[in-house]
This record gives structure tokens, C-alpha cells and sequence, in this order.
């Protein structure tokens, strides 16, 4: 409806309740005549169906405000659902973030040590760096098996020679003479008296 329209409307409106007005007067005095009965009969009647069109009106604004209400319930509800999905992503952002700086921690901290592994082991490259570790733990391991055979080696034969059983008489490693196991060898005691009393042979 046009605002001309509306405005010749509550003009018509306007006129209609004055003319209302005026009929109910006469008709409190008893003056009244048919005309005017009928004229205040339509009256009556227009008011009373615009009475109902602005109650019709009037639930139907309550019916759209109600829904209105209920929509926007359901859209404060979103936003605060929304909030705490916000929040959420947020924590679980600072929390991937924080993982991330661990792992690039952890990551130069790994490169770190196979820089220095790579150093050690004295690998040309990184590709190589593998197969040089590998030679080297086989070299390792050989010389520990080396080193194992010649400590077995060596305790066999430790133990062959403590079994053995000495002969009675030896043999001096100083003048060659022949001594009785246990005991000084006669000839070397004999020459060390004689040149303590200075004497010579």
C-alpha cells in the first residue's frame, strides 16, 4: 500500500468515526431517523470488520515476531556455538604450533648429530653416510673377533703351560750350570763367596 493510499484510508477512517460519533448522539436523544440507523449500522460494521483485519493483523505480527524471536535464539545459539569452535581452533592452533617448533627442534637436533656422525665416521656425503657406518661396524666387529681369538689363544696356552710339571734339575741362565729346582744354583752361590772374600778364580 502506497502512502497515498494509507492516507486516503485513515482519512475515510477519520470522517467515518466523526459521522459514528454524531449517530450515536442522536440515537442517545431518541432522534434518529432510518437512514441514519443504517448509516450507523454500516458504520458499525465497517469498524468492527477492521477491528478484526487489525486483530488478524495483529497475531499474525505476534505469530511473525515470535518466529522472528525464535530465529534469532537459534542464531545467538550459532554465534556462541561458533565462539567456542573459535576457541577450540584457536587452542588446538597454539598446540600444532607448539608441536611444530618440537619437531624442527628435534629435526636440527638430529641433523646435528649425524653432521657429527658424518665427521666421525668419515663419510664423503650424507647418501654415503649410511654404508660407512655399516663398514665401519663390520671392521669393528672383525677386529673384536680378532682380538677375541687371540685372548682364547693366549689363555690356551696359559693354560697348557701351567699344567706343565718343571724337571728336577734345571738349568742356570747365568753360568749354564746344572741346579736342583727349588733351591740357588751352587756354582753362581760359590762364585759369589769367592769374590766376597777376594779371592779369584
Amino acid at each position: 500500500m502506497s502512502s497515498k493510499e494509507r492516507r486516503e484510508r485513515e482519512e475515510l477512517r477519520t470522517a467515518r468515526r466523526d459521522s459514528l460519533l454524531v449517530l450515536m448522539s442522536r440515537a442517545e436523544r431518541g432522534v434518529l431517523t432510518r437512514p441514519e440507523a443504517a448509516q450507523l449500522r454500516q458504520h458499525v460494521e465497517a469498524e468492527l470488520t477492521l477491528a478484526d483485519q487489525t486483530r488478524a493483523s495483529a497475531s499474525g505480527q505476534r505469530a511473525a515476531n515470535q518466529r522472528m524471536r525464535a530465529q534469532l535464539d537459534a542464531a545467538h545459539a550459532a554465534v556462541v556455538e561458533a565462539e567456542g569452535d573459535r576457541r577450540h581452533a584457536e587452542e588446538r592452533a597454539e598446540k600444532v604450533e607448539q608441536q611444530l617448533a618440537e619437531a624442527e627442534e628435534t629435526s636440527l637436533r638430529h641433523a646435528r648429530y649425524l653432521a657429527d656422525a658424518q665427521r666421525a665416521c668419515g663419510a664423503p656425503d650424507w647418501p654415503s653416510l649410511a654404508a660407512t657406518i655399516r663398514a665401519t661396524a663390520r671392521e669393528a666387529l672383525h677386529a673384536a673377533d680378532r682380538y677375541r681369538g687371540a685372548w682364547r689363544s693366549a689363555r690356551r696356552r696359559a693354560t697348557a703351560l701351567a699344567q706343565l710339571t718343571p724337571a728336577p734339575i734345571q738349568q742356570c741362565s747365568t753360568c749354564g750350570a746344572g741346579y736342583t729346582l727349588g733351591t740357588p744354583c751352587g756354582t753362581c752361590d760359590y762364585r759369589a763367596r769367592i769374590v766376597e772374600h777376594g779371592a779369584h778364580i
